[in-house]
């Protein structure tokens, strides 16, 4: 998985589609940790597995689907990290997943089936004002 490309032809995708450049900045963060997550614990670092991403705009939200295929996981089920805790004391993990509900509008989890396999599969929401201007 090249982090790097997907990362430039996701980010030529919004531009093409005229997402806000602030949106924009915040969905590939929140893709690159997702994209992350799903290569170092789902498929335990293994950069080959397959992950799917399918991205489409309806109305003033990008709605990202990602799919892989390791073992059932439901990240919607992760607790919330506790950033007030102090960093001696708050367990270890699950910034990331924090920093994804901030910076998008809903996170949603399905185990699907797609042909004979079974998949994970990763919606997330992120929408802007009607009239919010393109650039950062």
């Amino acid at each position: 998985m090249n982090i790097d490309a997907l990362r430039s032809a996701f980010s030529h995708w919004c531009e093409s589609v005229a997402i806000p450049g602030n949106v924009i900045a915040d969905l590939v963060l929140v893709l690159d940790e997702l994209v992350t997550n799903i290569v170092e614990h789902a498929y335990q670092g293994n950069a080959n597995g397959c992950i799917e991403l399918i991205a489409r705009v309806e109305h003033c939200c990008v709605i990202l689907t990602l799919r892989d295929y390791a073992f059932a996981f439901n990240p919607c089920e992760v607790a919330a990290a506790n950033i007030e805790e102090s960093v001696e004391t708050r367990s270890i993990g699950g910034l990331g997943l924090y920093f994804v509900r901030e910076k998008t509008n809903s996170m949603s989890y399905q185990r699907v089936s797609v042909g004979e396999h079974q998949a994970n599969q990763l919606e997330i929401r992120k929408c802007w004002a009607a009239d919010a201007p393109l650039t950062a």
